[in-house]
């Protein structure tokens, strides 16, 4: 934690009450937050909690007013356990929201966090950074729309990429200074793989019209688990017009 000042912990905490007003599944990560600074730094938790609590007071009114409710519609949308299995596999594995499909430079941080483990280095932020992933995995995977409409990729873990992204910071500090030939030639290839399929997400109008050629996704969710069509691949082959 950086140095205890009560502007830093002002800002913070209004940054945690802002993160719920935009996002309510930010209500994981806010929990994560006051937690780690419960046990690593209580005095900062005194002033960032209060704060974070007065934004969080002022929205419900807000709500009230508007909605005659705590909290708007959007926020009230319940989860669903009856595909929770098949979703959370989707999560990962779907060739058209699949996690690890369309990031496979992910796996090769699985290593990496092994060693750090193994060292106790950063383990309070770590358990956090991971706690806060796989806890958001798990809510959408308990979301009825699991592969969130129209999108490309896993656009449902959008929430945790800055949590990710310490993650693969800590992980990366792990690294041995020199690591081996073919560590590195696989992990490279895995990123350019990534990089290949984004760039075609971001470029190539197949890409966004899988969503609804041949079927739309949303009428026909089983479409997202069809390797004869993949969404990652949507780019490069050629699309089927009709069934």
């Amino acid at each position: 934690i950086a140095r205890r000042t009560p502007l830093r912990s002002l800002l913070l905490g209004t940054l945690l009450g802002w993160l719920y007003i935009t996002r309510p599944i930010a209500a994981l990560s806010i929990a994560a937050i006051l937690f780690y600074l419960l046990f690593q730094d209580r005095r900062r938790l005194l002033l960032v909690a209060p704060t974070a609590l007065v934004w969080f007071v002022g929205f419900c009114a807000w709500s009230m007013s508007l909605y005659h409710s705590w909290r708007p519609p959007y926020y009230a949308t319940g989860l669903s356990a009856e595909n929770f299995f098949g979703a959370a596999a989707g999560q990962l594995f779907s060739p058209a929201r699949g996690l690890l499909i369309f990031c496979p430079w992910l796996l090769a941080l699985i290593p990496l966090l092994v060693r750090l483990w193994k060292s106790r280095a950063h383990r309070p932020l770590l358990l956090t950074g991971l706690g806060v992933i796989v806890a958001h995995w798990l809510v959408i995977s308990a979301w009825p729309m699991w592969w969130f409409g129209h999108c490309f990729g896993p656009r449902a873990f959008l929430d945790v990429v800055p949590w990710m992204g310490v993650v693969t910071i800590l992980a990366v500090s792990a690294a041995p200074l020199r690591p081996s030939g073919a560590a590195v030639m696989l992990t490279t290839l895995l990123i350019a793989v990534s990089v290949l399929i984004h760039g075609e997400g971001a470029m190539a109008n197949r890409a966004q019209e899988w969503n609804n050629q041949p079927q739309n996704i949303d009428a026909y969710p089983e479409r997202a688990w069809d390797w004869r069509d993949p969404q990652f691949l949507a780019g490069f082959l050629a699309r089927p017009q009709g069934r």
